[in-house]
């Protein structure tokens, strides 16, 4: 016998033929294959089911009767729809199946489930197509996941989602009526302001008024007399000489009332609580301002001072009035008892504006109360002020585009400026 031969068979096969060898091995592996099979089944936590062509359960596993509360044996062979669907779904579930011999069932799609206590469960499916050895449909199988509670959190958080933007919705209408209303009392208060400042200059005004009306009342008795002596004069008296006084008179006489005239319609005019934006003439505003404040600047040395070329400014007329009598007010109070007032409104132009500064000889500031001059209610004079003056002139000029602060320094009077930006 050669070395080939002596080889050429295992030492088992003296007692089996390779076709019995074979076979065995092919039905040792199926079985482990169907244990294998089995097993998951069994224990998996998820949910698998198996069903033919027309929806008969095959295969329910440990997962669906836990859920469900049905065993195996009690499903097997029943429609699906007849045992674990909700009776709204039925008709959802057989055009599915109909879908089935067209191959077109797999995929993934939500479900209810019904327990066998009445409870309904949402599942999560992902299906795929059996097929036989010759490529023939012979069911499907399906797995799942329980998404109820997955689900409630969802819609409990789309809940809470949905109710904060209600909430911030409501917050952002509430936020706008607010603002409104603090516009509106802003407006107010800046009229309010506006009034009291009148009050304060009504002494001046007074005192204004009564010259010219003094004037224009003496020039009338004068035109008068004038008259008189027209009459008397006859034939053969200078009638031209007469007439040129009484023009004189006249002349003098209107002129006092247009001065009255003025100081009322300024008056008017800075009373009134709103006003069109125009272009600014800084220098007649404050040639104006010094009018209006007349005898209030009695016994105070006033210096005017103007320097550069204007720019173009657009603006509100009567609030740029209204910052500026303001802070003239202030240093007129300032000064009160002072034995040389002096107070500086300076104008100075540049390229991308102009600036206003009103300059007093006072005691100042202290350090300690210029980080509270543009607060609300804040005033260092005990016995009259709202405080809300420096905080309304300067939100009038931040509405401008501008900025309004103090710039004084120890000992060296109060040094208030007011930019306002060039107009574009």
């Amino acid at each position: 016998m050669t070395v080939e031969e002596s080889t050429a068979r295992p030492v088992g096969a003296l007692h089996r033929t390779p076709d019995r060898q074979w076979t065995g091995w092919a039905e040792t592996a199926l079985r482990r294959e169907q244990d294998f099979s089995r097993a998951i089944l069994e224990t998996s936590r998820g949910l698998i089911v198996m069903m033919d062509t027309s929806a008969h359960i095959l295969v329910f596993n440990r997962g669906c009767q836990e859920l469900t509360g049905w065993s195996e044996e009690e499903v097997r062979g029943r429609k699906l729809w007849e045992v674990l669907a909700p009776e709204y779904e039925h008709e959802d579930r057989q055009r599915r199946f109909a879908l089935l011999k067209e191959g077109r069932i797999s995929g993934g799609f939500e479900s209810h489930w019904r327990t066998r206590s009445g409870d309904e469960r949402l599942i999560s499916w992902q299906t795929a197509i059996l097929y036989s050895d010759d490529g023939l449909i012979e069911g499907v199988v399906g797995t799942g996941i329980d998404i109820t509670e997955k689900r409630a959190a969802e819609l409990a958080l789309e809940r809470e989602r949905q109710a904060l933007r209600d909430s911030e919705a409501r917050l952002a209408l509430i936020n706008a009526e607010l603002e409104q209303r603090v516009a509106e009392r802003t407006a107010q208060l800046m009229q309010m302001e506006r009034l009291a400042l009148m009050g304060a200059i009504t002494a001046g005004l007074v005192h204004e008024v009564r010259n010219p009306l003094i004037t224009l009342s003496g020039y009338h008795r004068l035109a008068r007399r004038a008259i008189e002596g027209l009459k008397g004069l006859g034939p053969a008296g200078d009638v031209g000489a007469a007439v040129a006084l009484l023009d004189e008179r006249f002349t003098t006489a209107e002129t006092a009332a247009g001065a009255v005239v003025d100081i009322l319609e300024n008056m008017l005019a800075f009373a009134r609580k709103e006003g069109k934006v125009e272009q600014l003439d800084l220098e007649g505003i404050a040639r104006e301002l010094l009018r209006l404040m007349g005898a209030q600047l009695s016994g105070i040395r006033v210096r005017l001072d103007t320097a550069g070329m204007p720019v173009p400014l657009k603006g509100v007329k009567t609030q740029v009035l209204q910052v500026l009598l303001n802070l003239m007010t202030n240093a007129c109070q300032a000064l009160a008892g002072a034995e040389r007032a002096e107070i500086e409104l300076r104008i100075e132009h540049g390229g991308g504006g102009s600036t206003v500064w009103v300059i007093d000889n006072g005691p100042g500031v202290a350090e300690e109360h210029r980080g509270q001059l543009f607060r609300p209610f804040f005033t260092t004079r005990s016995e009259a002020g709202t405080g809300l003056g420096l905080m309304i002139s300067r939100h009038i000029v931040e509405s401008m585009g501008g900025t309004l602060s103090y710039r004084g320094e120890d000992g060296g009077g109060a040094r208030f400026a007011m930019d306002l930006p060039a107009a574009r």
